[in-house]
C-alpha cells in the first residue's frame, strides 16, 4: 500500500510506502512538554558510499552527465529540486569513518587524526569534544537530539549528545536480514568474500524501512512534547552488501541498462533507499514539522569506481567509471571518491537554486550553529565554515581552502597514500609516495584528465606547499613505507570500509 503526500514547503509530492515494524527507540527518560521557542528543527540525511551521479536529477544542471542513466530516485530528487543543490559538494574523506567524525565535529580528518577505517581513536577525547547536539543544547537546552543508522565513530552517540540513537553502529549492522544470496547466471566468485555482484534480497534491505520507522516514531513523539530537534538519518545504503527486496530488483532487472551504470541489485537497492527517504519526508510533512525544518542531505564519500565484474576503470588514474564525469571513486582523493550528493532544503531557501561555491563535510556543524543562534564563539582549530549566507543567496566572500588526508595504502584503487588541496577552481593532487604534485582546474577539466603540473610549475608549488603547510600545522599522520596499512595510525576492532 503507498501514500503520497503533498509537500508544499518543499514544492514536492514525496512518495512514501509501507515499511516494515520497528522496535522503538530506547530513552531513559521521556522529555517534558517544551514551549515552542522558534528555533528551527534540523533533518540530516547521510547516504553510504553514493556516487556524485548516483541519482537521476543532475547534481550540477549545467552538466547533463551528472546524474545516472539508470538508477531512479525521485523522492532525493524532489529533495534536491526543492533546496539548493551543491554542485561541489565534498565528503571529507574517501572513506566513511573520517567523514563521520568530520560532519560531528567541525575538523578535517587530518587535524582530528582519524583518517583511516579502523584506526584507534584511543587520543581522541570524544567527550570533551564540541559537536553538533552540544552546539544545539547550549543555544537552546529544549533541543532533543537523534542518530539512527550507521555510526561508525568508536564511542556511543550519547557521548557526543544524542538523546536517542541505534549504539555504536557499523556497517555489520546494515547487513542483516538477508534472506538469500542469489549468483547471477554465468557468474563464478573468485573466493567467499567476492560477494560484489550477488542478488541479496531481504525484506528491510540495508535496514532502511526499519531505521526510517525508528526516525518517524521520534518524529511523532516531537510533534507531542513539542521540543525543537535534530534527527540524523545515516542510512547503511548504498554500501556493499548490495541488498534489495525481490521486487525492486524484479522492477530493474526488467529495464533497459544505461551506458554508465548497468548493475539491477545496484538499482534496486537505490530505489529501496528513496522509497524510505519519501517515508520519512512524507511524515515530515503529515505532522507539520517541514515548514520549521532544514533538510540536510550528503554521503559519506564517493560511489565505488566500479561495480563488478565490470571493470571499466583502468588499474592506473586515467579511466572513467560508475562516477563519470569524475575520475576514479572511494578510497581515492581523485574527484569521484570526495565529490558527492549535497542539498539542502528549508525556510528562506530558494527551490530549485544551485551553488557553484565548494562547500564540505567540516561545514555541517557551524552552518547549524548559526541557523540555530548560537551565540559562542567557535574554536579556533574547527576547519568548517557557515555556509548560511550561500543558502540565502548572498554571494560566496572569496576562495577557501579545503584540505583531504589519506597517508596510507588501501590497497584498492589508486592504492597510493594521497593528500590534496582545492582552492577556487583548482585542486593539487599529491602522491605521498613520492611527492608527485598535479594540477587540475575543475572548472574546465571535471574529470581531471588534464593534469597542468608542467604547464603551471608555479601554482602546483604554491598550493602543493600550502597543502603540506597545513598538514604540519595540524601535526597530520605522515605516510611511512614501513608501516602496514593496516597499523597506520594505530588499529582498533571498528571494522568495515
Amino acid at each position: 500500500m503507498k501514500k503520497s503526500y503533498l509537500i508544499t514547503s518543499l514544492g514536492a509530492t514525496l512518495l512514501s510506502s509501507a515499511a516494515s515494524a520497528a522496535t522503538p527507540a530506547a530513552s531513559a527518560k521521556t522529555p517534558a512538554p517544551a514551549p515552542q521557542t522558534g528555533s528551527p528543527n534540523f533533518l540530516f540525511i547521510l547516504l553510504d558510499d553514493c556516487g556524485w551521479t548516483t541519482f537521476s536529477t543532475p547534481m550540477d544542471k549545467n552538466i547533463p552527465g551528472s546524474c545516472s542513466d539508470y538508477y531512479q530516485s525521485p523522492n532525493l530528487d524532489r529533495l534536491v529540486n526543492s533546496g539548493m543543490r551543491f554542485s561541489s559538494g565534498y565528503a571529507a574523506a574517501a572513506i566513511s569513518s573520517p567523514t563521520r567524525h568530520s560532519i560531528q565535529t567541525g575538523m578535517t580528518p587530518a587535524r582530528i587524526n582519524h583518517i583511516r577505517v579502523g584506526q584507534n581513536t584511543d587520543h581522541i577525547d570524544y567527550p570533551n569534544l564540541l559537536s553538533i547536539p552540544k552546539i544545539l543544547k547550549t543555544a537552546n537546552p529544549d533541543y532533543i537530539c537523534a542518530h539512527f543508522g550507521k555510526w561508525h565513530l568508536d564511542c556511543d552517540p550519547s557521548v557526543m549528545g544524542y538523546d536517542y540513537s541505534d549504539g555504536a553502529t557499523t556497517n555489520e549492522q546494515g547487513n542483516q536480514g538477508i534472506t538469500s544470496k542469489v549468483c547471477p547466471p554465468g557468474y563464478t566468485p573468485k573466493d567467499k568474500n567476492d560477494t560484489w555482484l550477488f542478488i541479496n534480497s531481504s525484506k528491510d534491505p540495508k535496514l532502511v524501512f526499519s531505521v526510517t520507522d525508528r526516525s518517524v516514531k521520534f518524529l511523532e513523539d516531537r510533534t507531542g512534547d513539542k521540543h525543537p530537534f535534530y534527527l540524523q538519518v545515516s542510512y547503511y545504503a548504498m554500501h556493499k552488501e548490495i541488498t534489495s527486496t525481490k521486487e525492486s530488483y524484479a522492477k530493474f532487472d526488467a529495464l533497459p541498462r544505461g551506458e554508465k551504470h548497468t548493475h539491477a541489485t545496484f538499482a534496486a537497492m537505490v530505489w529501496d533507499a528513496d522509497r524510505a527517504v519519501g517515508q520519512l519526508l512524507g511524515k515530515l510533512h503529515e505532522l507539520g514539522l517541514d515548514k520549521n525544518t532544514y533538510i540536510i542531505m550528503m554521503a559519506d564519500n564517493g560511489g565505488v569506481a566500479f561495480l563488478p565484474p565490470s571493470k571499466k576503470v583502468a588499474e592506473d588514474k586515467g579511466g572513467y567509471g560508475e562516477n563519470t564525469p569524475l575520475q576514479r571513486g572511494k578510497w581515492d582523493l581523485t574527484e569521484g571518491g570526495i565529490r558527492v550528493p549535497f542539498a539542502v532544503a528549508g525556510p528562506g531557501i530558494a527551490a530549485n537554486s544551485q551553488c557553484d561555491t565548494p562547500v564540505i563535510a567540516y561545514d555541517i556543524m557551524p552552518t547549524i550553529a548559526q541557523l540555530a543562534g548560537y551565540q559562542r564563539a567557535l574554536p579556533d582549530t574547527l576547519d568548517g565554515r557557515s555556509f548560511v549566507g550561500l543558502l540565502r543567496g548572498e554571494a560566496p566572500t572569496g576562495d577557501r581552502d579545503l584540505y583531504f588526508h589519506n597517508p596510507f595504502r588501501p590497497s584498492v584503487g589508486l592504492d597510493r597514500p594521497q593528500s590534496a588541496i582545492r582552492e577556487g577552481d583548482w585542486k593539487v593532487l599529491e602522491f605521498l609516495d613520492n611527492g608527485q604534485r598535479e594540477l587540475f582546474n575543475l572548472k574546465d577539466d571535471i574529470g581531471e584528465a588534464h593534469d597542468l603540473s608542467k604547464q603551471d610549475p608555479e601554482r602546483t608549488k604554491a598550493l602543493g606547499d600550502k597543502l603540506d603547510n597545513y598538514l604540519s600545522s595540524v601535526h597530520a599522520l605522515k605516510y611511512d613505507p614501513k608501516i602496514p596499512t593496516r597499523e597506520v595510525g594505530g588499529s582498533s576492532g571498528h571494522g568495515g570500509d
